[in-house]
C-alpha cells in the first residue's frame, strides 16, 4: 500500500477551520470534552481521534500531520486535507 505522502499533492477533499472551530465534533478520549480545531491540530493523539471515524462519508484508516494541515486517508483511498484557516493581514 502506498504511503499517505504519495497523495498529499491532490487531496480529494479540502476543508479549512478556524482555531476555535468545534464543527469536527471530536471529543477527548478521556475527558469527553469537544475539542477545538487548534486543540486537535496540536494534540499528540491524532490516531485516537480519527482512526475508524467517518468523515466525508469515508472511514478513516490513516492520519498524518504536516504543519497546519492534517491528512486523512480513507478506506476508499480518498484523501481528506483539513487545514487551519490562515489569517490574512489587512493593510
Amino acid at each position: 500500500m502506498p504511503q499517505i505522502n504519495y497523495f498529499f499533492k491532490k487531496p480529494d477533499y479540502y476543508y479549512e477551520y478556524d482555531n476555535e472551530d468545534l464543527s469536527l465534533n471530536l471529543k477527548h478520549p478521556q475527558t469527553g470534552k469537544t475539542l477545538t480545531f487548534f486543540e486537535i491540530l496540536t494534540s499528540n493523539m491524532l490516531f485516537d481521534l480519527f482512526i475508524d471515524k467517518t468523515i466525508a462519508n469515508s472511514k478513516i484508516i490513516a492520519v498524518t500531520k504536516d504543519g497546519p494541515s492534517i491528512y486523512l486517508l480513507a478506506d476508499n483511498r480518498n484523501v481528506i486535507q483539513i487545514k487551519l484557516k490562515s489569517k490574512e493581514r489587512l493593510i
